[in-house]
C-alpha cells in the first residue's frame, strides 16, 4: 500500500501500536489466508462533512484522507469488550462534547491473489456504535442499523453493536484489488466514544466443510 506523505498519520506513540499488533484480537487466521488484519491501516475522513455516496466506489480519491492503524477511535485508549486491545489511531470527535461528529468514513485497499469456488468471506467486526460495510461499492452488511432503513450521513445508529462476526458470499471479492469503505455512525450527539476495527479472512469451501 502506497501513501501520499504530504499527509501524516494520526497515531498514537509507537509503542502502544506495538502492543496493539500483539495483543488479544479477533480469532487467529492463518497467513495466507488473512485478507484484511484487526491492525490494519485505514484511510479515515472525520471532517464532519457530508460525502454522500461516491466515497464506497474504488474509483474515489481519497488521498488527502488522514491514515492510521486500527483500532481506530476516541473517548477511550482499550476496548470496553477486550482490555488488552488497545487503540490504535486516534480520530477527531467533533468541536466539543456536546457535538459529536455523527459519521466517520473509513477505506482501506487490499489484494487477493485469488478466490476459489464456494470460499466464504469472513468478518470479524467490533464497533461502537453503528456500521455500514461496502466491499467494492456493494453492502456486504450492516450492524446497527435494521435491515432495509436508507442510512444517510445524519443517521443515527439505532443501537450499538460491540463485537460481530459476520460470513459474506466469496462473490463480493475480485482477484486483484478490492476496496473495504466503512461509515461508523453515532448514536447521538453526545456520544462519550468510537471504536472500529475489522479484520477479514477468506475461508475455502474444504476449511468451511471442515468446521461444520
Amino acid at each position: 500500500m502506497t501513501f501520499d506523505h504530504a499527509v501524516m498519520p494520526r497515531a498514537l506513540p509507537a509503542w502502544i501500536v506495538l502492543v496493539a499488533a500483539l495483543a488479544a484480537a479477533p480469532p487467529a487466521v492463518a497467513a495466507d489466508r488473512l485478507l484484511v488484519a484487526a491492525n490494519g491501516i485505514w484511510r479515515f475522513d472525520d471532517s464532519g462533512r457530508d460525502l454522500g455516496t461516491s466515497w464506497r466506489l474504488p474509483g474515489f480519491d481519497d488521498s488527502t484522507w488522514a491514515w492510521g492503524t486500527a483500532p481506530l477511535g476516541f473517548g477511550r485508549e482499550r476496548s470496553d469488550v477486550d482490555p488488552t486491545f488497545p487503540i490504535g489511531t486516534m480520530v477527531g470527535s467533533g468541536p466539543n462534547a456536546g457535538e459529536r461528529i455523527i459519521t466517520t468514513y473509513f477505506r482501506l485497499r487490499f489484494t487477493v491473489p485469488e478466490v476459489a469456488p464456494g470460499a466464504t468471506v469472513i468478518a470479524h467486526l467490533h464497533v461502537d456504535d453503528a456500521v455500514v460495510v461496502y466491499l467494492n461499492g456493494v453492502e456486504a452488511f450492516r450492524s446497527g442499523f435494521d435491515a432495509g432503513v436508507l442510512v444517510r450521513f445524519s443517521t443515527r445508529a439505532a443501537m450499538r453493536t460491540g463485537r460481530v462476526t459476520v460470513e459474506l458470499p466469496s462473490r463480493l471479492l475480485r482477484t486483484g484489488a478490492n476496496l473495504l469503505a466503512v461509515e461508523v455512525h453515532q448514536e447521538h450527539e453526545r456520544s462519550p466514544d468510537l471504536w472500529f476495527a475489522l479484520q477479514l479472512s477468506l475461508a475455502d469451501a474444504r476449511m468451511a466443510a471442515a468446521s461444520d
